[in-house]
Formats: structure tokens, C-alpha cells, sequence
């Protein structure tokens, strides 16, 4: 703590609040991306209405098991390598869902992603160790708005590419959930 005192907040912080930052968007884009893919689903897939809801339900399961157990993982390889596996992981099995030949498979996948989700506690500790204490309030509100911009973010993107319900009609066509 002495020495983040006394190397006060620099550049350094900046970088990191960029790196944690970048997980908190895609954390918080892939919880958000869960409302949009259950009407998709229903209508690709036919998916009913309790295989949709328990594909929402694995996510949240997903990080609660991943909150309790990355902390452990980072405290025993650092919480630096914890995070590039965390994130490397929770991208993995966002782009495999993308590719989930059915509903099952969808479940399973959406559940690990939600299980790298859970890791975010680490990305929290690992930027709030570097964090003078002075400075600890605003830089920990700047992290938490990047979950906000993911969350607009895709929003936006669910907007702009998914088709609207009427139609089935969107810029990728009745697949665009995939991409």
C-alpha cells in the first residue's frame, strides 16, 4: 500500500482501468445479449419458453459458481494471469454459443460464459490494488460505467442487427443472433 501511495495515480492506472474496463463491456454485453437471444432462439429454434428461461438461468448460476471460485484461482496465480483467463474464456465459449447447434448445447456454453462473468470479481481486486486511496471512489465509479456502456452497447447492436419481430427481416437475416 506504501508504494501505490507514493507512486500516486498515473498512467499506469489509466491502462489498467482501460484493461479492466474492456472486461467489464464484454461482462456486462454478454448478460445484456441473454434478453435478446431468448425470442431469437424461440423463433429459430423453436425453443419453449422454460428452455429459454433456463438458459438465462444458467448465466446468473454460472456466476454465481465463478464469483466463489475465481478469487480462489487468482489469490493462487495471480489475479494478472487470472484475468487473461477470464476474459480468454469467457470470449471462448461467447463465440462457441454462437455456433451451438441447438438449444442444450446453448445452455451449457451460456452457463461457462456466465462462469468467466463471475470472474469479474477478480478484475474489481485486481484494479483496486493499484488504486491510491485518495483516489480509490472516483477511479472504482469510472471502472462500473464501463459495465453501463456495455450494456447501451448492446442494446444498440441488438437494435441495429437483430431482426425486428414483424418482419424476421434484419441486416444478417434470421440467423443474425450468431453474429
Amino acid at each position: 500500500d506504501q508504494a501505490v501511495e507514493y507512486l500516486g495515480y498515473d498512467r499506469f492506472q489509466h491502462l489498467l482501468l482501460l484493461f479492466c474496463g474492456v472486461a467489464m463491456v464484454a461482462s456486462a454485453g454478454e448478460v445484456m445479449m441473454t434478453s435478446f437471444l431468448m425470442p431469437e432462439l424461440r423463433a429459430t429454434w423453436g425453443a419453449e419458453g422454460w428452455q429459454t428461461a433456463l438458459m438465462g438461468a444458467m448465466i446468473f448460476l454460472g456466476q454465481l459458481l465463478g464469483s466463489m471460485t475465481w478469487g480462489v484461482v487468482g489469490d493462487y496465480i495471480g489475479r494478472k494471469w487470472a484475468c487473461f483467463i477470464i476474459m480468454i474464456s469467457t470470449s471462448a465459449f461467447g463465440i462457441a454459443s454462437a455456433f451451438s447447434p441447438n438449444i442444450y448445447v446453448m445452455i451449457v456454453f451460456r452457463f461457462f460464459v456466465g462462469v468467466g462473468i463471475g470472474g469479474d470479481v477478480v478484475v474489481f481486486a485486481l484494479f483496486t490494488e493499484y488504486l491510491p486511496v485518495a483516489y480509490r471512489g472516483n477511479a472504482l465509479m469510472n471502472l462500473q460505467t464501463f459495465w453501463s456502456v456495455g450494456t447501451v452497447g448492446m442494446s444498440l447492436i441488438a437494435m441495429i442487427f437483430l431482426p425486428k419481430e414483424a418482419s424476421r427481416l434484419a441486416f444478417f437475416g434470421t440467423d443474425a443472433w450468431r453474429y
